[in-house]
């Protein structure tokens, strides 16, 4: 009878133990599930306006992610790819444009055209070449 109270912490010891567990695989769950919903930091993107007009020319190349930027190389050059905010993500190690899982050396074609500047409040990161500026329709 000396050590009955141990018996009932222990219990309790457990119960605690397993409900905070379930609380913090939760909690990973909801922060994976909301990072995983946002574009890459290394995309330049911008928030189309629903009815605006669009280029209608087609940018044919390769895919190149590094850290700093996603580009395409098409006929030589390098072009950055200004994304509409809600058609890209990253999905480990692939890029994800309107639903297809491009990688590093992959064709892609990208409807737009080109831009003599960003538009306005769009995000273009650092380490992003500023010069062959492509702008994708949404």
């Amino acid at each position: 009878m000396r050590y009955a109270w141990a018996g009932g912490l222990g219990r309790k010891a457990v119960s605690i133990t397993a409900a905070l567990a379930v609380v913090l695989v939760l909690l990973v769950v909801a922060v994976v599930w909301l990072l995983g919903d946002t574009p890459p930091v290394n995309a330049a993107i911008y928030h189309p306006e629903p009815d605006g007009a669009h280029h209608d020319a087609l940018l044919v190349g390769n895919l190149q992610r590094s850290s700093e930027c996603i580009t395409v190389i098409a006929e030589g050059q390098t072009w950055t790819p200004i994304f509409p905010s809600d058609d890209i993500r990253l999905r480990h190690d692939a890029v994800l444009y309107q639903g297809v899982e491009y990688r590093s050396g992959d064709q892609i074609s990208l409807g737009g055209g080109e831009a003599i500047s960003p538009p306005e409040h769009a995000r273009i990161p650092d380490g992003c070449p500023t010069q062959g500026l492509w702008l994708v329709a949404p």
